[in-house]
C-alpha cells in the first residue's frame, strides 16, 4: 500500500515538472499575441477597406447626381441673374414712365382757354384772362432744414435712379403750387352769365369756380355788369388728385349762384 502511495507520488510529481526552457515560452507567448494581433490588424483593415469602398461608391453617387443637378442650377442662376437686371430695368422705366407723366401735369393754356370759351354764350364777353400758379392760401413755404438734414436728404436722393431723383426734385417746387385763373368780362344779361358760370362749374379742368365781384356800370346809356371769376384748375397728371389718381371733388357754386340771382332780384 505504501508502494502504492508513493509511485501515484512520483507520477503527480513528474507531470507537474516543465522540462521546456523558459525563453521558449516567452516566445511561445509573443507569436501567440502577435498572431492576434495580426487578425485585430487585419479585421481593423478589413472594415476599413469596406468602409472606404462604400464612401467611394457613396462619393462616385453623389458625384454623379451632382454633374446631373450643375447644368439646372446654373441656369436657375444665371435666372436670377436675369431676373434682378429686369427688376432694375423695369424699375428705371417706371420711374422715367412716372417722370414723363409728371412733365405733362401742366395744363396747357390752350387747353384752359378753350375749356373758357366752349361754354362761352354770346351774350357775355371776356376782356382779361390771367392763369397764375401759386401756392394755396395758408400753405406754409419749406422750413430750413438743418447740415444733417441735407446732407441725410442728398444721400437718400443719390441712391435713386436719376429720373426718380428728377422727379422728386421737382415735386419739391411744383407739387404745392395751385394753378388759378381770373377771368374779367362784361355782360348785359345777368341770367346769360348765370348760364356761363355754372357750365364752367361743371368743365373737367375747373375743381372750383367762384364769382369774386359783379358790379352795374352804365355805358352809352346802357347798363353792363362786369365781373370777375377766379377759377382753381384741377390738378394734372402725376400730381395727387390728377387723372389716374382719386378724383377730385368738385365744389359746388351755390355762393356765386346766390350773387347773382340777388343781383337779377335787385335789376
Amino acid at each position: 500500500m505504501g508502494c502504492c502511495n508513493r509511485t501515484c507520488l512520483a507520477i503527480i510529481t513528474m507531470n507537474q515538472i516543465d522540462f521546456l526552457p523558459y525563453s521558449y515560452r516567452r516566445e511561445h507567448t509573443r507569436r501567440r499575441r502577435q498572431a492576434w494581433q495580426l487578425v485585430a490588424i487585419a479585421l481593423v483593415a478589413g472594415i476599413i477597406a469596406v468602409a472606404s469602398l462604400f464612401q467611394f461608391q457613396t462619393a462616385a453617387k453623389l458625384q454623379t447626381q451632382l454633374n446631373a443637378v450643375l447644368p439646372q442650377y446654373q441656369e436657375a442662376q444665371d435666372r436670377n441673374k436675369r431676373f434682378a437686371e429686369l427688376k432694375i430695368e423695369l424699375k428705371n422705366a417706371q420711374d422715367q414712365a412716372e417722370l414723363f407723366t409728371y412733365l405733362r401735369h401742366p395744363w396747357p393754356k390752350t387747353q384752359l382757354v378753350a375749356a373758357l370759351l366752349r361754354p362761352l354764350p354770346k351774350e357775355v364777353a371776356l376782356e382779361k384772362v390771367v392763369i397764375l400758379r401759386k401756392l394755396p392760401n395758408g400753405a406754409r413755404r419749406q422750413s430750413i432744414i438743418s447740415q444733417t438734414q441735407r446732407e441725410e436728404e442728398e444721400k437718400r436722393l443719390a441712391s435713386l435712379s436719376p429720373a426718380a431723383r428728377d422727379l422728386e426734385q421737382i415735386r419739391s417746387d411744383v407739387d404745392r403750387m395751385q394753378t388759378e385763373l381770373t377771368i374779367t368780362g362784361i355782360t348785359k344779361q345777368p341770367a346769360a352769365l348765370h348760364e356761363y358760370v355754372g357750365q364752367l362749374a361743371h368743365e373737367s379742368f375747373f375743381a372750383k369756380t367762384q364769382l369774386e365781384s359783379i358790379e352795374s356800370v352804365k355805358q352809352k346809356g346802357n347798363e353792363h355788369l362786369i365781373f370777375e371769376l377766379q377759377l382753381l384748375v384741377k390738378p394734372g397728371y402725376g400730381q395727387p388728385g390728377g387723372p389716374g389718381k382719386s378724383p377730385l371733388a368738385r365744389e359746388q357754386n351755390t355762393d356765386t349762384q346766390k350773387d347773382i340771382l340777388s343781383h337779377e332780384t335787385k335789376s
